[in-house]
């Protein structure tokens, strides 16, 4: 029997929070409880969630970011690993790990370093082992992260779903172009 899973896409302080490096607010904080709710639905109904967030190593003494990662020249350091920057959404982690004390094999954590959640982790194989064919996508930013994850998930033969009111981008614009890009090009369901 086939099954789904919600993957949420780095909802850290420094993208979620208003006082985060990167931070969308205040557009994201009204997407919290809409998260929130859909993992426990999904939980509810016996299928699965994943969270993936970025992490990026800490700059050196001179404030330079790793200059082997494409992210360096592209977005200031971010996510830096055991940081307030790189946890979870206070509201989100209390959620996260509710349902994941309470189903530890139904749930699980990945740190992600590029835009896709597939990339460098064991998403794929841990997906497969429960006979996941389709994912519920989330996440911050709608046309960074989502929808290169939504992508390789496409190449990789998921179906794929778009939970919208659990994204945002930058502006409107960026996060419509990857909405339509999903739906139209990766064939998206939009929830």
């Amino acid at each position: 029997m086939s099954k789904k899973a919600f993957i949420l896409i780095d909802y850290s302080n420094d993208l979620i929070a208003p006082d985060g490096i990167l931070s969308c607010a205040p557009t994201t904080l009204s997407l919290v409880p809409v998260v929130c709710d859909y993992m426990e639905k999904t939980i509810a109904e016996g299928n699965f969630v994943v969270v993936c967030n970025d992490v990026h190593q800490e700059p050196d003494k001179n404030g330079k970011g790793d200059p082997y990662h494409p992210e360096t020249a592209l977005f200031p350091s971010h996510n830096i690993k055991n940081t307030y920057g790189s946890a979870l959404y206070p509201a989100v982690a209390e959620k996260w790990t509710e349902i994941s004390n309470e189903y530890p094999f139904e749930t699980t954590y990945f740190e992600k370093m590029r835009f896709s959640a597939f990339i460098g982790t064991k998403l794929d194989i841990w997906l497969r082992s429960r006979d996941v064919t389709e994912v519920v996508l989330a996440g911050v930013c709608t046309d960074i992260c989502v929808l290169h994850t939504a992508i390789e998930a496409y190449g990789k033969g998921y179906k794929i779903a778009i939970l919208e009111k659990g994204c945002c981008s930058t502006t409107s614009e960026n996060h419509q172009f990857a909405i339509d890009h999903c739906k139209n090009l990766l064939g998206a369901t939009i929830i």
